[in-house]
């Protein structure tokens, strides 16, 4: 693990119940952006590795982009949440990644040489997430940081039934 991430993690936000302490996982979100009902978008940068399984393959894809994307889409009918907050980044020519979120649930979507994956638990009731994510936010005086990391495998699904891994150890850092 990185310097730089290593950091991170330990400053990320934790919860007390009766004396226990646990990270604060999936979209229980404590982002500065939690309770935005309005239509915004900002670039962020994004950083991170990923650690893939496709096909019978290893492939490692390193995420350093300027070009990353932070945007908080209205929910006109509120159910749950006011808003859907998506965070994406254009990886390479054949990678793209999108991490979005609403109330409780959340959605991963990685696009690989082609071709849609998608694991999502956000539906009718939106009340589950996809606990093998780890999800931090650290306020800065211009925005947030926030960190995914992938406490263990990720198995993510295409329409036409093909499975992508995103392996444990991977993570991806969105700065705005």
């Amino acid at each position: 693990m990185s310097a730089s991430l290593h950091s991170f993690s330990v400053l990320s936000q934790t919860k007390s119940y009766e004396n226990q302490t646990e990270p604060i996982l999936c979209s229980e979100s404590n982002s500065v952006f939690k309770d935005c009902c309005e239509y915004m978008s900002h670039q962020a940068s994004a950083n991170g590795l990923f650690f893939i399984s496709f096909k019978g393959k290893n492939i490692t894809k390193k995420v350093n982009s300027p070009d990353g994307k932070f945007t908080v889409v209205p929910d006109s009918e509120q159910v749950y949440d006011c808003s859907f907050k998506k965070y994406s980044v254009q990886m390479d020519k054949t990678s793209f990644f999108s991490y979005d979120y609403y109330y409780l649930s959340n959605k991963i979507s990685y696009n690989f040489e082609g071709e849609d994956y998608m694991l999502s638990t956000i539906d009718g009731s939106c009340d589950t997430c996809i606990k093998e994510l780890k999800i931090s936010h650290l306020k800065k005086d211009t925005g947030e940081i926030m960190l995914i990391e992938f406490q263990k495998d990720v198995h993510l699904l295409s329409k036409k039934a093909n499975t992508l891994t995103i392996k444990k150890g991977s993570y991806c850092i969105f700065v705005m």
